[in-house]
């Protein structure tokens, strides 16, 4: 997994509560110390937000990346989501994650366009926490409707 530097690593790890480490005031609690991260951790989202004055015209900073325009637009609405999942199909092909709980799908490839939208293209074996209170907000928009599943979190490679 792509994280930064060690130090930065070895301050997750040590996290406990949300209210502890969360900065943008949306930040929920996630089940690893890995995937505790607030989009004030990141410094592209930090550019982004300041990205969005000049991009938007928006005279007070955004305090969250889910109260991005981009973030609202790529990652929650379905239309988007469903246009890059055919993106995605086309991909990956019949090797491309597949679910027939159409909000698992959509969680899924949500998922995905954060880090596009932060990162840029990654590549398919580096893995990027996404900051909980992106997460979180997918969660909201695309629930799970499974009785008694859980939510998978981030899979790091072995």
């Amino acid at each position: 997994m792509n994280s930064g530097s060690d130090t930065e690593e070895e301050e997750i790890v040590e996290r406990g509560n949300h209210e502890e480490w969360c900065m943008c005031d949306n930040c929920t609690n996630m089940d690893t110390h890995v995937e505790r991260v607030c989009c004030h951790d990141l410094t592209p989202c930090l550019n982004k937000l300041v990205e969005a004055i000049t991009e938007y015209n928006h005279v007070v900073p955004y305090m969250c990346l889910c109260k991005h325009p981009g973030f609202i637009l790529n990652c929650l609405y379905r239309e988007v989501l469903d246009n890059a999942w055919l993106s995605y199909k086309q991909q990956y092909g019949q090797n491309g994650f597949e679910d027939v709980n159409i909000n698992k799908q959509h969680r899924h490839v949500a998922y995905r366009q954060p880090a596009r939208f932060l990162f840029g293209i990654v590549g398919r074996y580096n893995r990027y926490a996404l900051p909980s209170c992106a997460v979180a907000n997918i969660r909201k928009r695309f629930p799970n409707i499974e009785i008694e599943a859980d939510y998978t979190g981030l899979k790091l490679l072995e």
